[in-house]
């Protein structure tokens, strides 16, 4: 067994640790070329990601997945779902830094995040759904389980995200906050 460790070696897996977050859903629009009515889901989550220093580990866009439950109507599949830098000027950190770039350890490919070691990184998740889920009264509660895979042959990371107590906004949709 201890060749077989040193062999193949243990691939540390990224962690992720959730900072703060939204889920929104906006009142039902009808598309004027199809005439199909939807109301649309938009979640932003920043996390803190830990990877390790000094490798490279690629999250491309298509081996992530999110479905949202409301409630207790049915899940919607997230049709988009993607991780995004948080640069080191962002996020309000280093504000007088001219060049921030060798800070960054978190950078973005056309379709994939890449993870150099620790940084921030922002979850963004969208979909329309069916006009159902803008059904009144708005439900106390929400869930957001995300799934990201890195480019290795291993299981995926699983996120539980609940989200509670939603209000209404000016714009009408629902906005409910990350409960940590």
């Amino acid at each position: 067994s201890d060749l077989v460790r040193m062999l193949h070696p243990l691939v540390r897996r990224p962690t992720f640790e959730v900072l703060s977050g939204s889920l929104d859903v906006s009142p039902v629009t009808e598309d004027p070329e199809s005439g199909d009515s939807h109301a649309t889901c938009r979640s932003q989550v920043e996390l803190y990601v830990e990877s390790p220093v000094g490798e490279a580990v690629v999250i491309p866009e298509h081996r992530s997945s999110a479905v949202l439950t409301v409630g207790r109507r049915d899940p919607v599949t997230m049709a988009r779902v993607s991780l995004v830098p948080v640069a080191a000027h962002d996020a309000g950190l280093f504000p007088m830094a001219q060049d921030t770039s060798r800070l960054d350890t978190v950078t973005a490919g056309e379709h994939q995040v890449i993870l150099r070691g620790p940084g921030r990184v922002e979850l963004q998740c969208e979909a329309q759904a069916p006009p159902s889920l803008r059904r009144s009264p708005a439900p106390k509660t929400a869930e957001l389980r995300v799934e990201v895979c890195p480019i290795a042959d291993e299981p995926p990371t699983t996120l539980a995200l609940g989200f509670e107590d939603p209000v209404e906004e000016e714009s009408g949709s629902w906005r409910w906050m990350l409960t940590l």
